[in-house]
């Protein structure tokens, strides 16, 4: 993040300046897919869910500095972030300060799975997205390699446990859904599935999937 902002919001995710070339292509992969497969216009309304410290925000910006770009989190410190031409508002995905129909392209990248009444969540993504509009979600497949890479980086599965390592806000959040139940319960709530990609490729086992969705 920028070290103007340093002292003012302590990074959570540390992965994008890991030590580890590998994880550091892997999660700086995850947000260029993402934006790809967005399609990002220079009309675009773009929301990003669960922001935090902004490296996806910063993304699009340096390829798009027309379109207008909101970030979204629970953690009140991220209206002190400095991002060109982004709006920051704090508010929960299960019932977010939005009128309807606003943005036309909404991302929660490993977000939802955070989330146990996912459902509410997925009517207010639903709610604030244009007809027609574009969703990009990501999640973790929760396979038996993610969670043995996993314990191997943090030491820790995906489960409620303790964590002193840095970058952790004392303990790591429960997964309570895994990619494929999120997917489901957006194609059943009024979303069509346009396009995804594993990451990372065959023939290494999948860590994360990401899915484009249109709002029909």
């Amino acid at each position: 993040m920028d070290n103007n902002n340093a002292d003012e919001f302590v990074e959570h995710m540390l992965v994008y300046d890991s030590k580890s070339k590998l994880i550091r292509n892997l999660f700086w992969n995850r947000i260029f897919t993402s934006i790809k497969f967005a399609e990002i216009k220079n009309n675009s309304i773009v929301l990003d869910i669960g922001c935090n410290t902004g490296h996806l925000l910063k993304s699009i910006r340096k390829i798009n500095t027309n379109c207008e770009c909101w970030g979204m989190d629970i953690e009140p410190k991220i209206t002190t972030l400095k991002i060109d031409k982004c709006n920051f508002q704090v508010g929960d995905t299960r019932k977010m300060p939005f009128a309807e129909n606003y943005f036309t392209i909404i991302f929660a990248l490993d977000i939802l799975e955070h989330i146990k009444d996912i459902e509410k969540a997925i009517k207010e993504i639903y709610r604030v997205l244009k007809p027609g509009g574009t969703f990009i979600l990501c999640g973790p497949t929760e396979s038996w390699f993610y969670k043995f890479c996993r314990f191997l980086h943090f030491g820790v599965y995906s489960k409620n446990v303790k964590c002193d390592k840095p970058g952790f806000r004392g303990e790591i959040d429960y997964h309570f859904h895994t990619i494929d139940e999120i997917q489901r319960k957006f194609e059943k709530n009024g979303f069509k599935k346009i396009k995804q990609k594993s990451l990372p490729t065959f023939p290494i086992p999948s860590l994360f999937r990401i899915t484009r969705f249109q709002k029909i």
